[in-house]
């Protein structure tokens, strides 16, 4: 008698264990399938990462007097390509630190990236780090609309993922730091270092590049032109991410906390000097090569101006 009564017992548990595992199965069938409705949705028209496999960005034109002196430039977007091969690599890492210090370690997504970045942001009280893997904003700036939404966020990471199996980690940071904006007319990091210091990238230093590595974040709110305290507290900033990631040593980052930093005057939109001549040449390009070609084709054009006798 006890045993036909422990028996008894024994079948409801059974039958709510079943009704708890049909449960379970039927749930994650559901969310199978709504989950693949919605990459279809969101897969259904993205555009083809290939296309940056011909990444042909407007770029500025110059024009030179005959000692080689800048005296104008004509540009929808003020950009001058740089091989990535001339960028020193500090300059590369001091980016890295500021944005996306495991780069080369993640395809594209980086999750753990993603929550180091909310700590940080929680504990500052502002965003002070990103969650977008470079990749993720190499996407979003040439590939996707500003938008902010759930829709966009997921197009982003698809996308990133695939550009990630199209093109190299150099390639991907190349396009990265000719594409960005950082203020005051600039795009890309060669703009950038000649707007903010008047120097070639190839000439920055590591706090200078730390500057600028902390421009794309907010160029408004780190203006060093309009708000040089703001840029600076945000290179201390990127100066102790490149510290701790071991970019540099510890004698390397007190010597570029010491460097005393001058920023350059802000430049002429487009006549440096001698502006006759100069608007001259932009209509003689536009007969000969079209109306857009002074702003996008990135022509450097010498002319035979002696700013000595201009003077």
């Amino acid at each position: 008698m006890p045993r036909r009564t422990m028996a008894r017992k024994r079948r409801p548990t059974g039958g709510l264990g079943r009704i708890l595992f049909w449960t379970a199965v039927a749930s994650a069938l559901a969310a199978t399938l709504v989950g693949v409705i919605l990459y279809r949705e969101i897969t259904a028209e993205l555009p083809p990462v290939d296309q940056l496999l011909r990444y042909k960005p407007p770029v500025a034109t110059r024009i030179y007097a005959e000692d080689g002196s800048l005296i104008g430039e004509f540009f929808v977007e003020r950009r001058y390509l740089v091989p990535l091969a001339h960028i020193p690599s500090h300059v590369r890492l001091a980016f890295l630190a500021a944005e996306d210090a495991d780069f080369y370690r993640h395809r594209g997504v980086d999750p753990v990236g993603i929550a180091r970045a909310l700590v940080m942001d929680v504990v500052r009280h502002q965003v002070v780090q990103g969650g977008s893997t470079i990749t993720q904003q190499v996407v979003k700036a040439l590939l996707l609309t500003p938008e902010r939404s759930f829709e966009r966020k997921l197009k982003e990471l698809v996308l990133a993922l695939r550009l990630e199996t199209k093109l190299s980690k150099d390639d991907i940071l190349y396009l990265y730091l000719n594409q960005i904006y950082f203020g005051a007319g600039a795009y890309g990091l060669a703009a950038a270092a000649r707007e903010f210091f008047d120097a070639d990238v190839a000439d920055l230093t590591i706090a200078q590049a730390a500057v600028l590595a902390g421009l794309p974040q907010a160029p408004s709110r780190y203006d060093p032109q309009r708000r040089p305290s703001q840029a600076i507290a945000r290179q201390h900033y990127v100066l102790e991410r490149m510290r701790v990631e071991g970019f540099i040593s510890e004698q390397q980052y007190q010597a570029a906390r010491a460097e005393p930093i001058v920023f350059a005057r802000r430049r002429p939109a487009t006549y440096l000097a001698a502006p006759w001549y100069v608007e001259h040449v932009r209509r003689l390009l536009e007969e000969r090569y079209g109306d857009t070609a002074p702003y996008q084709l990135g022509l450097q054009i010498t002319t035979a101006v002696d700013l000595g006798m201009e003077r």
